[in-house]
């Protein structure tokens, strides 16, 4: 049956054909008079750091728990086949697919079918009316609690996309883009990918994890002279934990080798390069909470 597939994409960053990547997806389907009718989500493990955590609020603990991209990409594709790809600044979220797909070697030769809500707004919002997502939505009376989580996101898109119809008098534009939607298939991806990995799973045992990664390593000590490399974004600026370290007779370091005793990190369970190197080598990856104990500060 012709319809819709709403997503959403939250990632490290904003450049796909860079190093950032993508951290979540949320796929909403619609019938073609906008009712939804299905929804799925998952995190991605994009085997890198995450970039701007206070924005998209994905813990590395989850991260680290999430299929890779390649795992999910055969279900995803799946629901994207047959169907218009809608999105809000799809831009953004198509060019994030694309990119994603070529890290597989998937080249999808045709061009996507797809619509954007933002460019969208300017039919259906008075004039001079912002079109950010908050703004379309508060437009039209759709909640969107919880911003920057890829199932509220697409959801509250998909609500968009069926008020935009419901204010539509001539459908016939709709119906054309509808209609190539249906012949827009993508081609099978070999093996049999993974369950999908939502927040809510991800959060089951998170609340144990948490208070645990607060404490110290036992028996863990520093003192003049040991290395220790910092990782993540800290409460103190990173300048003031060097000079702190240097006063106290270490050494910090800006990358991790061997001869590194300890790197503290804002996030323990993170993802960047200095924390997959720690634990290659067997260092201690501590919190900012832990590193501020042993300092006796």
């Amino acid at each position: 049956m012709p319809g819709f597939a709403t997503i959403d994409f939250e990632t490290t960053g904003l450049f796909p054909s860079g190093s950032d990547r993508a951290i979540e997806v949320a796929v909403v389907h619609s019938d073609p008079d906008g009712t939804i009718t299905g929804r799925w989500d998952t995190l991605i493990n994009p085997g890198r750091d995450l970039g701007r955590q206070d924005i998209h609020r994905i813990t590395a603990f989850e991260a680290r728990q999430a299929p890779a991209f390649g795992e999910i990409a055969a279900e995803l594709l799946e629901l994207l086949s047959g169907r218009v790809i809608v999105a809000h600044n799809a831009s953004f979220d198509t060019r994030f697919l694309l990119a994603e797909l070529g890290r597989l070697g998937y080249s999808h030769g045709e061009e996507l079918v797809s619509l954007c809500t933002m460019r969208l707004a300017r039919q259906y919002l008075p004039a001079g009316a912002r079109r950010s997502l908050a703004e379309c939505c508060a437009t039209f009376g759709i909640d969107l609690e919880g911003a920057h989580r890829a199932s509220v996101d697409a959801e509250a898109t998909a609500q968009l996309l069926a008020a935009y119809l419901d204010h539509t008098e001539d459908r016939s534009g709709w119906d054309d883009c509808l209609a190539r939607g249906v012949g827009h298939t993508f081609a099978r991806l070999p093996g049999p990918g993974t369950d999908w990995f939502p927040r809510e799973r991800a959060r089951e045992g998170s609340g144990l994890h948490l208070t645990a990664g607060s404490r110290s390593p036992h028996g863990l000590t520093l003192g003049a002279g040991d290395h220790v490399a910092l990782t993540g974004s800290m409460s103190r600026p990173r300048e003031e934990w060097n000079a702190l370290l240097a006063g106290s007779g270490m050494v910090p370091r800006n990358y991790v080798t061997k001869q590194v005793k300890l790197v503290a990190a804002a996030d323990t369970d993170s993802l960047s390069t200095k924390a997959r190197l720690a634990r290659a080598y067997g260092i201690p990856v501590v919190s900012e909470r832990a590193l501020t104990a042993l300092l006796g500060l």
